[in-house]
C-alpha cells in the first residue's frame, strides 16, 4: 500500500503499524529505509574492517551495509588504485549525537567519525540540488586565510 505523503506514512506506522485484510495482519514498513553514511577518517588501511565494525557497534550504532574503502580523489588513472585513510559504512540514522572520534586498535589510532551529508561547504545549509548560482556567472571561493575570491 502506498500513502500520499511522508507525514501520513510516519503517522500510520507510529499509531497503527499494520492493517488487517481477510483476517490476516499485514505489518507496514517504509519503502525506503532511512540510512546515514558514516565516514571514518584517519584509518590506516591495515586495520581490519571487523575491528572498526566492533567499535561502531560499541558506540551503539546499527550497521546496515558492508564497510568499504574510499579511494583518493585523483583524476589521474595511474593513481586510481590507491586507497585513502578513509572508509565508509551505512548505518541507521542515529537518534543521538555520535562521538567526534574514538580510539581503536590497542588505542594507537584515533579514528574520526562524521555523518556524511551533501551540504554546501561554504554555508553548511543547502544541498547541491538547492544551489543558486551567483549573477553574471560569478563564483566565490575561500582561500586558506579566509579571504573571499570572486571569479568571473
Amino acid at each position: 500500500m502506498y500513502l500520499k505523503s511522508q507525514n501520513i506514512v510516519d503517522s500510520f506506522i507510529n499509531s497503527h503499524g499494520s492493517i488487517k485484510i481477510n483476517n490476516q495482519r499485514i505489518h507496514a514498513r517504509k519503502l525506503i529505509t532511512p540510512t546515514t553514511r558514516l565516514v571514518l577518517s584517519n584509518v590506516c588501511p591495515t586495520i581490519p574492517h571487523t575491528i572498526l565494525k566492533n567499535e561502531i557497534e560499541k558506540i551503539g550504532l546499527e550497521i546496515l551495509s558492508p564497510m568499504t574503502f574510499l579511494k583518493i580523489s585523483s583524476t589521474l588513472p595511474q593513481f586510481s588504485h590507491i586507497y585513502s585513510f578513509r572508509r565508509q559504512i551505512f548505518i541507521n540514522t542515529p537518534e543521538t549525537q555520535i562521538p567526534e572520534s574514538t580510539y581503536t586498535y590497542n588505542t594507537t589510532y584515533r579514528i574520526y567519525l562524521s555523518l556524511y551529508s551533501m551540504v554546501c561547504y561554504n554555508c553548511k545549509q543547502h544541498t547541491a540540488v538547492n544551489f543558486k548560482t551567483l549573477p553574471n556567472s560569478q563564483t566565490t571561493s575561500s582561500t586558506a586565510s579566509g579571504q573571499q575570491i570572486t571569479n568571473n
